[in-house]
């Protein structure tokens, strides 16, 4: 990164450039990386990805609470140490450890990702694949209005609708049957 800072040209947004231009050059790496972790290596570090994110990925938010208890992943935090991915923070302290700055409570050790780059590469890579996306033409139809609703909302209303039980229909018709009525009979 210093390298690619120090070749940087001078200008207002130099450090953004210089970190734009980095992760470029380093995501090749990363994709290399990540093809040669085991299902559960991944696994964790997309948990301290997460967790350097502040939980917020995407518009999503996503709980990370299960990476306090380091001695559950011990064998993959130290795999993704060992490829120089994650590091033991504060070593020296033993017993529990409350990290206020993500509100966990580490049982004997505290791990993070060793480079910040590595939870934006998996952010862009790996979550974003997760996403779904409509096609062009799925969420054109999804938009046109069908009376007050879009087609999409009557659609969820529909299979919602479609998984109630008997009685709960009853019931939902049985309200709105009265609630008609009372309205009828208050005008």
């Amino acid at each position: 990164m210093a390298g690619t800072l120090y070749l940087t040209p001078p200008s207002e947004m130099r450090v953004e450039d210089a970190a734009e231009t980095f992760y470029k050059s380093v995501s090749f790496h990363f994709d290399y990386l990540w093809k040669h972790l085991s299902h559960t290596e991944r696994t964790v570090a997309v948990i301290l990805a997460i967790m350097t994110l502040q939980g917020r990925v995407l518009g999503s938010s996503f709980n990370y609470g299960e990476i306090e208890r380091a001695d559950r992943f011990g064998p993959e935090l130290r795999g993704l140490a060992q490829r120089g991915l994650a590091e033991k923070i504060d070593s020296s302290r033993t017993g529990w450890i409350f990290d206020t700055s993500h509100v966990l409570v580490w049982r004997g050790e505290k791990w993070a990702l060793s480079c910040e780059a590595f939870a934006w590469w998996i952010r862009d890579a790996i979550v974003a694949q997760a996403r779904t996306v409509p096609s062009y033409e799925e969420w054109l139809h999804n938009q046109q209005y069908q009376g007050l609703l879009t087609q999409k909302q009557w659609d969820d209303i529909k299979g919602a609708v479609d998984k109630l039980p008997s009685w709960a229909i009853r019931s939902v018709a049985g309200l709105a049957r009265t609630l008609w009525n009372e309205i009828r009979s208050t005008k």
